[in-house]
């Protein structure tokens, strides 16, 4: 990341159309990171032809490949705080075969879960715009919505910073645009673990019939226990039947003496076998 900053700083500092004569690191800076988070508020530019095309490749490249970097170590440090506030009903499960008799805990925690990251959004949005309007001399009102448009990345360009806050706008622009993508997909994760655990629970409960039977009896030989996890499985969407037919399939290739149990030798062999090849 500090070389691809510095390639940009170097770059657009000897670039003619970048301001006047080229920007000087801050103003770089800036730029750069106001474009790879695809806000723009579209105050400042470059309007050489070689600049634009430099542009295209250098943004395009930042946005992919570098961005990324730093939305990933975003996602992980608000999962890392949301595992530590909640309980996680997972984890909480993995020791538990009974399954409750209501689903209480599944709504708390989705409301847990789903409260952090709503929180989050607001302490940010706030907290950002608090700061910058006391840095400009805005209303409070107009510095929350300055750090609305940022992290929504709609950058209208209505509200122009000075060269002194500038270093805070590209700080929060690239941490808070990432932050939000997380803090909403962590809202609607939270829905699908709730409603992944709804359907799990649904199917524990529910009675064996012989519509079920049959749909597990792919052999009509009486459900084994393969074929018991198997059709759970790709009943409570956690692996298709290919997927399961294709881990069989391999087991049953490494049992080669048919014993349905693979020995430390089978596997062993195997991993020999394709060395030799």
């Amino acid at each position: 990341m500090f070389l691809f900053y510095l390639v940009g700083i170097l770059f657009y500092g000897a670039d003619s159309g970048a301001g006047d004569g080229g920007f000087d690191a801050l103003d770089a800076f800036y730029w750069i990171s106001i474009s790879i988070t695809t806000v723009g508020y579209g105050d400042m530019g470059t309007t050489s032809d070689k600049g634009r095309a430099f542009s295209i490749f250098y943004v395009t490249y930042g946005f992919i490949i570098v961005y990324s970097i730093i939305g990933d170590a975003t996602t992980a440090f608000f999962e890392k705080i949301s595992e530590k506030i909640k309980e996680n009903q997972a984890s909480a499960a993995e020791d538990e075969v009974e399954i409750p008799a209501d689903d209480k805990d599944i709504e708390s925690q989705m409301f847990k879960k789903q409260l952090f990251y709503f929180s989050s959004i607001l302490a940010l949005t706030l907290g950002g715009g608090v700061v910058m309007s006391l840095k400009e001399g805005w209303t409070t009102g107009k510095g929350i919505y300055w750090a609305w448009q940022t992290m929504t990345t709609v950058g209208y360009g209505d509200c122009m910073l000075t060269r002194s806050s500038r270093i805070f706008g590209a700080m929060y622009a690239l941490i808070c645009v990432a932050a939000l993508a997380s803090c909403l997909s962590g809202l609607t994760g939270a829905k699908q673990v709730a409603s992944d655990e709804y359907r799990y629970r649904s199917l524990m409960r529910k009675e064996l019939d012989e519509a079920l039977i049959s749909k597990l009896d792919q052999n009509n030989d009486g459900v084994d226990r393969a074929e018991f996890l198997t059709g759970m499985l790709v009943a409570m969407g956690c692996a298709s039947e290919r997927e399961c037919k294709g881990i069989l399939a391999r087991f049953a290739k490494l049992d080669e003496d048919g014993s349905g149990k693979l020995t430390r030798d089978d596997m062993l062999g195997k991993i020999k076998g394709s060395d030799d090849i």
